[in-house]
Protein backbone atom coordinates (compact mmCIF):
# COMPACT_ATOMS: atom_id res chain seq x y z
CA UNK A 1 0.00 0.00 0.00
CA UNK A 2 1.26 3.46 -0.61
CA UNK A 3 -0.24 6.94 0.55
CA UNK A 4 -0.59 9.77 -1.62
CA UNK A 5 -1.18 13.15 -0.40
CA UNK A 6 -3.55 15.69 -2.22
CA UNK A 7 -3.88 19.32 -1.87
CA UNK A 8 -7.09 21.32 -2.88
CA UNK A 9 -6.88 24.63 -3.79
CA UNK A 10 -5.01 24.53 -6.73
CA UNK A 11 -4.26 21.23 -7.14
CA UNK A 12 -7.30 19.45 -7.07
CA UNK A 13 -9.32 22.64 -7.67
CA UNK A 14 -8.86 24.78 -9.69
CA UNK A 15 -9.39 28.72 -7.66
CA UNK A 16 -8.38 30.96 -10.10
CA UNK A 17 -11.89 32.58 -10.55
CA UNK A 18 -12.51 32.74 -7.14
CA UNK A 19 -9.06 34.57 -6.99
CA UNK A 20 -10.05 36.73 -9.19
CA UNK A 21 -13.64 37.43 -7.72
CA UNK A 22 -11.72 38.28 -4.19
CA UNK A 23 -9.92 40.31 -5.64
CA UNK A 24 -12.54 42.19 -7.72
CA UNK A 25 -14.48 42.38 -4.56
CA UNK A 26 -11.44 43.89 -2.76
CA UNK A 27 -12.19 46.28 0.38
CA UNK A 28 -10.19 49.69 0.75
CA UNK A 29 -9.19 47.77 4.00
CA UNK A 30 -8.16 44.62 2.32
CA UNK A 31 -4.68 44.42 1.11
CA UNK A 32 -4.71 41.96 -1.71
CA UNK A 33 -8.22 40.49 -1.54
CA UNK A 34 -11.55 40.33 -0.03
CA UNK A 35 -10.72 37.35 2.07
CA UNK A 36 -14.24 36.96 3.38
CA UNK A 37 -15.34 36.48 -0.42
CA UNK A 38 -11.87 34.21 -1.21
CA UNK A 39 -12.92 31.79 2.41
CA UNK A 40 -16.62 31.61 1.71
CA UNK A 41 -17.73 28.23 1.07
CA UNK A 42 -20.58 29.48 -0.85
CA UNK A 43 -18.16 31.26 -3.14
CA UNK A 44 -16.10 28.15 -3.29
CA UNK A 45 -18.27 26.05 -4.11
CA UNK A 46 -19.83 28.60 -7.27
CA UNK A 47 -16.21 29.58 -8.62
CA UNK A 48 -13.92 26.63 -8.19
CA UNK A 49 -13.56 23.76 -11.02
CA UNK A 50 -11.79 20.47 -10.84
CA UNK A 51 -8.57 20.00 -12.13
CA UNK A 52 -9.16 17.00 -14.33
CA UNK A 53 -6.01 16.00 -14.91
CA UNK A 54 -5.13 15.93 -11.00
CA UNK A 55 -8.06 14.40 -10.43
CA UNK A 56 -7.61 11.24 -12.48
CA UNK A 57 -4.58 10.69 -10.82
CA UNK A 58 -6.12 10.59 -7.52
CA UNK A 59 -8.37 8.13 -8.54
CA UNK A 60 -6.16 6.24 -10.47
CA UNK A 61 -3.82 6.21 -7.71
CA UNK A 62 -6.46 4.83 -5.34
CA UNK A 63 -8.05 2.13 -7.54
CA UNK A 64 -4.62 0.65 -8.00
CA UNK A 65 -3.55 -2.44 -6.11
CA UNK A 66 -0.21 -3.75 -5.98
CA UNK A 67 0.47 -6.47 -8.05
CA UNK A 68 2.91 -8.45 -5.90
CA UNK A 69 -0.05 -8.58 -3.73
CA UNK A 70 -2.88 -9.68 -6.23
CA UNK A 71 -3.99 -12.72 -4.21
CA UNK A 72 -5.42 -10.13 -1.62
CA UNK A 73 -6.82 -7.64 -3.82
CA UNK A 74 -10.09 -7.51 -2.04
CA UNK A 75 -8.29 -7.03 1.04
CA UNK A 76 -8.20 -3.07 1.30
CA UNK A 77 -5.37 -2.83 3.50
CA UNK A 78 -3.61 -3.80 -0.09
CA UNK A 79 -5.66 -0.35 -1.63
CA UNK A 80 -3.37 2.98 -1.82
CA UNK A 81 -4.64 5.46 0.54
CA UNK A 82 -5.59 9.24 -1.03
CA UNK A 83 -5.12 11.25 1.77
CA UNK A 84 -6.55 14.61 0.95
CA UNK A 85 -4.77 18.02 3.12
CA UNK A 86 -5.40 21.75 3.06
CA UNK A 87 -4.95 24.76 4.23
CA UNK A 88 -8.72 25.53 4.21
CA UNK A 89 -10.66 25.62 7.78
CA UNK A 90 -12.29 23.05 9.03
CA UNK A 91 -15.36 24.96 8.46
CA UNK A 92 -14.90 23.68 4.92
CA UNK A 93 -15.27 20.57 5.39
CA UNK A 94 -18.30 19.98 3.95
CA UNK A 95 -17.57 22.21 0.81
CA UNK A 96 -14.78 20.72 0.33
CA UNK A 97 -16.40 17.17 0.45
CA UNK A 98 -19.32 18.16 -2.07
CA UNK A 99 -16.42 19.62 -4.18
CA UNK A 100 -14.88 16.22 -3.95
CA UNK A 101 -17.40 13.92 -4.73
CA UNK A 102 -18.60 15.65 -7.69
CA UNK A 103 -15.41 15.67 -9.14
CA UNK A 104 -15.29 12.04 -8.51
CA UNK A 105 -12.21 11.73 -6.23
CA UNK A 106 -12.61 9.43 -3.62
CA UNK A 107 -10.42 9.26 -0.30
CA UNK A 108 -9.02 8.07 2.98
CA UNK A 109 -8.59 10.83 4.88
CA UNK A 110 -9.12 14.02 5.00
CA UNK A 111 -7.08 17.05 7.34
CA UNK A 112 -7.77 20.45 7.50
CA UNK A 113 -6.54 23.36 9.78
CA UNK A 114 -8.22 24.55 12.22
CA UNK A 115 -11.25 27.30 12.00
CA UNK A 116 -8.94 29.74 14.12
CA UNK A 117 -5.58 28.87 12.45
CA UNK A 118 -4.21 31.66 10.77
CA UNK A 119 -0.60 31.12 10.61
CA UNK A 120 1.20 30.14 7.16
CA UNK A 121 0.11 26.85 4.90
CA UNK A 122 3.72 25.27 5.28
CA UNK A 123 3.58 25.66 9.12
CA UNK A 124 0.03 24.30 9.12
CA UNK A 125 0.78 21.29 6.46
CA UNK A 126 4.05 20.59 8.32
CA UNK A 127 1.29 19.77 11.68
CA UNK A 128 -0.87 18.02 9.61
CA UNK A 129 1.92 16.24 8.33
CA UNK A 130 2.17 14.74 11.59
CA UNK A 131 -1.21 14.23 12.09
CA UNK A 132 -1.34 11.34 9.41
CA UNK A 133 1.84 9.90 10.66
CA UNK A 134 0.10 9.77 14.08
CA UNK A 135 -2.67 8.03 12.69
CA UNK A 136 -0.58 5.18 10.96
CA UNK A 137 0.28 6.67 7.32
CA UNK A 138 2.93 6.93 5.68
CA UNK A 139 3.08 9.18 2.78
CA UNK A 140 5.64 9.17 -0.08
CA UNK A 141 4.28 11.12 -2.51
CA UNK A 142 2.52 14.84 -2.06
CA UNK A 143 0.78 16.88 -4.85
CA UNK A 144 1.00 20.20 -4.18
Amino acid sequence: MTDYIFDVDGTLMNVEKRVQYAKDTKRESDKRMNWDNFLDPIIMEKYDTPNIDVCNIAQALGDQHHESRLEDVTNDSYINNVIITSARNERHRDVTMTQLENAGVEYTAMYLRDDNDFRPDDIVKAELLGKIRADGYNPTVAFD
